[in-house]
């Protein structure tokens, strides 16, 4: 079957067969009989990719910055988790349980990591507010005071 079909591992001929009736060994018994028989897998296809981390060169080159959602409180309101994390280093540089998602509460705490750690060459957000305005403008307020 895998002659027949490179691309395929053990999950897949593992489910082939249990559909044709040819029997239901499980995936990990078709991936260990595959690599006794100097199969290799994964690389015509199928399967993972090996995992590429990206990394900058020298900290404080690229700082990424979000909000991680929103938790609601038993009292009422919502906590918005605001990260900034140092690309080189993966060290947060901002961590911040915040009341809300404006300008200026990410200003507040961007001043403080700034005279912390430095500034950053680039900064890597998504387009939603404080930081974009979802596609309309190049520019927003908040980008503009960065």
């Amino acid at each position: 079957m895998r002659r027949a079909h490179p691309a395929w591992g053990g999950r897949k001929i593992s489910k082939v067969l249990q559909r044709e009736g040819t029997g239901s060994p499980a995936p990990s018994t078709v991936t260990g009989i595959l690599h006794r028989n100097g199969v290799e897998l994964g690389l015509l296809g199928g399967g993972a990719k090996p995992f590429g981390r990206f990394e900058h060169a020298a900290p404080n080159d690229l700082w990424q910055m979000d909000f991680k959602g929103h938790v609601a409180l038993r009292q009422g309101g919502r906590l918005h988790p605001l990260t900034a994390l140092d690309d080189h280093s993966r060290f947060s540089v901002v961590l911040q349980a915040c009341i809300n998602e404006t300008g200026e509460t990410v200003k507040a705490h961007l001043i403080v990591a700034f005279r912390r750690y430095g500034l950053p060459q680039r900064m890597a957000f998504d387009n939603g507010p404080p930081w974009g305005d979802g596609g309309r403008s190049n520019f927003t307020r908040f980008t503009v005071w960065l």
